[in-house]
């Protein structure tokens, strides 16, 4: 009843309240002969009761009622500041949290870009006081990579964001299907071979998400990189396990 309707119930005695016939045996077993229940609030809502038992009928009179509201209101607001406090420290949390993650965004788009641009200008501004004749196809082709680049960093930090947002769910992705992809963007793009070695021809699947392909990607941009004019990439693929 306290809980249900919100309001102090008080019982002067187990052995004569009928309302008290259910736990009457066990009350009294135990000396139990009165006993006076509280709402509890949480957030304007009762969530519980405050109840205090006495081995004496009669007891609880209007004084130690009110007494015992006022403390049951006391460990209600305790509860409300408990929350709020918990609360505040949850938004904190976040705050700080989004904070962070808007010091990596501009440091990747705001630093790496800016650097890519300034190889993009450079490499246009130079091709612009050169005479057409003499041009070489690096001073157009060389910008084209920086802005493809460019472009990838963007998407990459777009998924990285759904990750954080939990939009960018795992699912079975073949590595086969996904080297293969790889293999023939970089075809177009570089003049030593890149070679691809995979055991049998059934796929091969992993669970894993789209950032599966820019990881194999990047790992073959850094071996182009490093591999000088004309050097060749292989990549190999085996089962390691069932």
């Amino acid at each position: 009843t306290c809980i249900r309707e919100g309001r102090a119930v008080v019982n002067d005695d187990f052995a004569t309240n009928p309302r008290t016939t259910p736990w009457r045996e066990a009350a009294l077993r135990y000396g139990i002969r009165a006993s006076a229940a509280f709402p509890l609030y949480r957030n304007g809502q009762v969530t519980g009761a405050f109840t205090i038992y006495a081995d004496e009928p009669g007891v609880f009179d209007d004084q130690q009622v009110r007494l015992l509201l006022s403390l049951s209101s006391d460990i209600s607001n305790a509860l409300d500041i408990f929350d709020h406090e918990r609360l505040r420290g949850w938004t904190e949390q976040a705050l700080k949290d989004a904070k962070a993650q808007a010091e990596l965004y501009l440091d990747l788009m705001g630093h790496d870009i800016n650097n890519m641009l300034q190889i993009v200008l450079g490499y246009l501004e130079m091709a612009r006081e050169m005479p057409p004749a003499e041009m070489d196809r690096e001073f157009i082709e060389r910008p084209i990579e920086v802005l493809q680049r460019s472009a990838r960093l963007i998407q990459n930090v777009r998924k990285l964001q759904l990750i954080q947002e939990g939009q960018l769910k795992p699912i079975m992705v073949d590595v086969r299907a996904t080297l293969e992809d790889v293999r023939r963007e970089f075809e177009t793009t570089t003049t030593g071979p890149i070679a691809l070695s995979m055991d049998g021809g059934s796929p091969r699947y992993v669970r894993a998400n789209e950032l599966l392909h820019d990881v194999f990607a990047n790992l073959v941009t850094n071996a182009i990189k490093f591999s000088g004019d004309g050097g060749g990439v292989a990549i190999g693929l085996e089962k390691a396990m069932e």
